[in-house]
């Protein structure tokens, strides 16, 4: 989902799609076609703390979209987001951990820029939230807990990338991103500012 380093991946698959427009059909995106789109993302991040305490966490992500171009350039959308994280601690004589779900909306714009070509770059702004259902438990001593946390609330979102069309009813979709979270994990007045990297699959039911 979230990390603040870029993977070392993202070159190798910039690389691959462009090879792979190479093969696909040149087409463009007009007013009045209809996107369903889903794109993901995951990070795993380990942590050593010192005095052999070290944190592991695993974040996955997933947005599910429904997009419509109002013009070739201008296209809304908006769906849902589910996040599932992991994090564990380690340390002398105790273990914890720390499992919740989230589930939110989004709503964005974006900028489909002109192309003669299979690639199309786009650029795209918006906002949503997130609701968090946490559980938190120390598997030591078997204490547990469920608390009560305030909405997450992402604004702004602001992403970049291309889409590489593959025919005239898809296209596989790579964009860098950047989020400012308040409310972070649930507590009040937390900030956080998250970049990272989606690859998403579109499909175009609808295309004019």
């Amino acid at each position: 989902m979230l990390s603040n380093r870029t993977p070392r991946i993202v070159p190798i698959l910039l690389a691959a799609l462009l090879a792979t427009s190479v093969t696909v059909a040149a087409s463009s995106l007009n007013g009045g076609t209809v996107e369903l789109r889903a794109r993901g993302s995951f990070v795993h991040h380990t942590f050593d703390g010192g005095n052999d305490v070290e944190q592991t966490a695993n974040v996955a992500s997933l947005n599910c979209d429904l997009g419509y171009f109002l013009t070739s350039m201008v296209e809304v959308a908006g769906g849902v987001i589910y996040e599932h994280s992991s994090v564990e601690w380690t340390g002398p004589n105790q273990e914890t951990k720390d499992t919740d779900s989230r589930i939110g909306l989004m709503g964005q714009l974006i900028l489909n820029f002109p192309s003669s070509g299979a690639i199309v770059p786009f650029v795209g702004g918006g906002a949503g939230f997130l609701s968090l259902d946490s559980k938190f438990e120390n598997t030591t001593t078997g204490y547990e807990d469920e608390g009560d946390y305030e909405k997450i609330y992402i604004l702004p979102r602001v992403e970049g990338g291309i889409r590489v069309l593959v025919g005239d009813s898809a296209s596989i979709n790579i964009a860098g991103f950047y989020e400012h979270r308040k409310n972070d994990e649930g507590i009040e007045d937390a900030d956080a500012d998250n970049m990272g990297v989606s690859l998403g699959i579109t499909i175009f039911p609808v295309r004019r």
